[in-house]
């Protein structure tokens, strides 16, 4: 039953794609209005961004991982790590 198990991850990589899209629509949407609040100096917004960047970096494999664990798969280690570069 390896289909169900491409299944499963295809489904897991899809909610996590949704997720860190949710939030990085979010994160860099705040980072634009602290841009545009203090008049867009140098740099204005610029933590906003990276905190929003390195939360999206450290999601993806997060979700991916406990995606698949909770839907009972295990050895997903080229998932996660190709899946959090990608």
């Amino acid at each position: 039953m390896r289909y169900m198990r491409h299944a499963k991850g295809a489904l897991t990589v899809v909610a996590a794609t949704a997720a860190c899209h949710a939030l990085m629509s979010a994160g860099y949407a705040w980072a634009r209005d602290t841009a545009a609040a203090s008049g867009d100096t140098i740099f204005s917004g610029a933590f906003e961004f990276l905190l929003t960047t390195a939360a999206s970096w450290a999601l993806m494999p997060l979700l991916l991982w406990v995606g698949m664990r909770v839907m009972g798969e295990t050895g997903n280690a080229v998932l996660v790590l190709v899946g959090g570069l990608v």
